[in-house]
């Protein structure tokens, strides 16, 4: 896989469930900076170059205003001085909702385009996502990114389905 790994924090339950639906679907944004808070202190990231977010779909994107993970994204940035850069587009807005693990990966394949290689050619990069359900997304995120010349791509998610 293009994904080298992925760093999680918890599993989607109780107080992560909680976090990222206040912050997805109850347009509580301020979540955001506590979740990053939570990441940082947990993991080690200071060998990451760029840090960018999953594309959010169309839709989702135009009934919530934003995109949970590049609010999220931001908030790393922040707290970690990296420099937060948006360069996946998805092109294609495909439903994962009921799909099991096999239909995942077959569903996000040609799903996402990098409209900014310069960014990450050559870089370090880390991937922000609120949820990984079978890592599919992720993974076909890391694949367009080292095809546009990342060097190495890594995955952060606040919890895992």
């Amino acid at each position: 896989t293009a994904l080298r790994g992925a760093y999680i924090l918890w599993r989607y339950e109780d107080y992560a469930k909680e976090l990222v639906r206040r912050l997805k679907y109850a347009n509580d944004r301020s979540v955001a900076k506590t979740l990053a808070t939570y990441l940082v202190e947990a993991f080690e990231l200071s060998d990451y170059e760029v840090i960018t977010a999953v594309a959010s779909d169309g839709p989702s994107l135009r009934s919530r205003g934003y995109n949970q993970s590049e609010l999220l994204a931001k908030a790393l940035a922040k707290k970690t001085g990296i420099p937060c850069s948006p360069v996946l587009l998805r092109v294609k807005h495909e439903k994962q909702v009921r799909l099991n693990r096999a239909q995942r990966l077959k569903a996000v394949e040609g799903n996402f385009v990098c409209f900014k290689p310069t960014v990450v050619t050559g870089k370090k990069v880390l991937i922000v996502d609120d949820v990984i359900t079978t890592g599919a997304t992720m993974n076909e995120c890391a694949k367009v990114l080292k095809e546009a010349g990342a060097k190495r791509v890594w995955g952060i998610a606040v919890a895992k389905k």
